[in-house]
């Protein structure tokens, strides 16, 4: 099964299909994905704008993310639907924009504590995030 070209050729957040949690990236480039790989694109409903996509991929990278997809789904796979029902935090623009550019400079201890700041976490909520496995 297999999305039309035109799908493809739309920027969008590609992540990892089999796997534990999100890993995701922005490909700006209309490549074609391997099976082992899903995409998706956003609209801009959320107005986002074009820099949704850098927050989006940089949220789903975050500790947080991480932990909250764990805790929430048991499958090794990622599947759009279990993305969908993530929330995402109610984050101010310039809060998305720090967001994506600690993700983009590849510094994940920042990326890490903004997402937490967003989502408005507590010390003890924090820890639990943290004592989490990266890898």
């Amino acid at each position: 099964q297999a999305a039309p070209r035109a799908a493809y050729l739309r920027d969008k957040v590609v992540y990892r299909f089999v796997s534990s949690h999100p890993v995701a990236a922005v490909d700006r480039g209309g490549r074609l994905l391997l099976n082992s790989a899903n995409a998706f694109a956003l609209d801009d409903a959320a107005g986002f704008g074009r820099d949704g996509l850098d927050f989006v991929a940089a949220w789903l990278n975050s500790s947080t993310v991480r932990w909250l997809h764990r805790a929430r789904f048991a499958l090794p796979r990622v599947l759009r639907s279990q993305l969908e029902r993530l929330p995402l935090p109610a984050a101010t623009a310039a809060a998305r924009r720090a967001i994506a550019q600690a993700a983009l400079a590849a510094d994940t201890r920042a990326l890490d504590t903004l997402v937490m700041d967003a989502y408005g976490l507590e010390d003890g909520e924090r820890a639990l995030v943290q004592a989490w496995p990266r890898s």
